[in-house]
């Protein structure tokens, strides 16, 4: 990043950086993975191995710190209804524990961790605002994490679309039963 000598580099810069910093590390990723492995001499695979393995476990600690550092940013500068402010924290809770504990090892069965992560995300998303300032947080929180705008956009509760769920819950409306109701 090019900056003159008379601007601050300041918390929204340092954050724009980390979320390219991602983009290239999974995009480094991507290019690592298409390689035909079986092509390759023994020294190059475990090159290419150690490679992809750095690769991986910086763009995980990058999307961490990118997570943190946008939704720490939520919490810190909006006053939420104590309702919001909860599902909001068990569901950063629920992501913290998911993402420490998950490993590279595809033999790991981490299905109750993602299972509680996605339980403690839907709470969060179908829990009413009772403020704008929820209504802002919510909404950050869905354009920053891409796990919960794909839930908003992209999945249904009991036949009913995520973005009816959420949309309702920006409204102050509290879930409808399976009824309808």
């Amino acid at each position: 990043m090019e900056t003159n000598s008379n601007e601050k580099y300041t918390l929204d810069d340092i954050h724009g950086d980390i979320g390219h910093l991602v983009h290239l590390l999974d995009g480094s990723m991507t290019k690592i993975l298409d390689v035909d492995h079986d092509s390759l001499e023994s020294l190059d695979k475990h090159c290419l191995n150690r490679a992809s393995a750095f690769c991986w476990i910086a763009r995980d600690i990058a999307e961490r710190v990118d997570g943190q550092f946008s939704n720490a940013g939520i919490a810190a500068k909006l006053t939420l209804s104590e309702t919001v402010k909860a599902k909001i924290g068990a569901w950063q809770a629920a992501e913290t524990r998911y993402r420490k504990e998950i490993t590279l090892n595809p033999e790991s069965d981490h299905d109750e961790l993602w299972k509680a992560k996605e339980s403690a995300e839907d709470a969060m998303i179908e829990a009413p605002c009772q403020s704008i300032e929820d209504i802002r947080a919510k909404v950050l929180i869905a354009m920053r994490d891409e796990n919960v705008f794909g839930s908003i956009a992209d999945c249904t509760w009991n036949g009913e679309h995520g973005l009816k769920i959420f949309l309702r819950s920006l409204m102050g409306a509290p879930p409808v039963d399976n009824g309808g109701n």
